[in-house]
């Protein structure tokens, strides 16, 4: 199945294509994380933020999820400092004092900005390039 995403760099499209080849089930249970130096977005988080990734355990991820509605479909980006129960294929990102993980299919952005929320209980929120929408 091939991704409709922009691809990164040749790198980033074998990683992808080389995920996509694997069987279904092979995909689900794959937890691999892969740093890629000089290409990954600027993760931002004010101070708030920050101290409630490291409350949790000092790792944050980032996944797309997808929403359907009668006028489409529409992705957007979730965060949290536990990884959803869906198996994925991680993307570690450069972070000076916590560990960021992308989901590879998350397409590329230049900047992706993580705030925490306290309604109707603290969580974060992320958004692609300024977007709460992906693409």
């Amino acid at each position: 199945m091939e991704s409709a995403w922009p691809m990164r760099s040749s790198q980033t499209a074998a990683m992808r294509r080389d995920a996509n080849l694997k069987p279904h089930d092979e995909q689900k249970q794959s937890t691999s994380s892969v740093t890629i130096p000089g290409m990954s977005p600027l993760v931002t988080l004010p101070d708030a933020a920050k101290d409630f990734v490291r409350g949790g355990g000092g790792s944050l991820y980032i996944w797309p999820s997808r929403h359907r509605c009668c006028s489409g479909t529409l992705t957007l980006l979730e965060a949290g400092s536990t990884a959803p129960a869906a198996k994925r294929i991680w993307t570690r990102v450069d972070q000076a004092d916590i560990q960021v993980f992308l989901d590879s299919s998350i397409p590329e952005a230049q900047e992706i900005d993580v705030l925490l929320r306290r309604w109707p209980r603290p969580h974060l929120t992320a958004f692609w390039n300024g977007c709460a929408w992906v693409g």
